[in-house]
């Protein structure tokens, strides 16, 4: 399976689920879920990614 054919934007959705404040943000209810999303740089990539799309 050719990977570019299957991600071709004519046909391909990006879905991200909202990233609660109380889930990634300062005040998490799960400070190792919020510390990988921070070390990852995940939520600015994610935004990166949308803006791409």
């Amino acid at each position: 399976m050719d990977l570019q054919e299957l991600v071709a934007p004519d046909h391909t959705a990006l879905c991200i689920v909202e990233c609660q404040n109380g889930v990634v943000g300062p005040e998490s209810s799960m400070p190792a879920v919020a510390d990988a999303v921070a070390a990852a740089g995940l939520l600015p990539r994610l935004g990166g990614l949308a803006v791409a799309a």
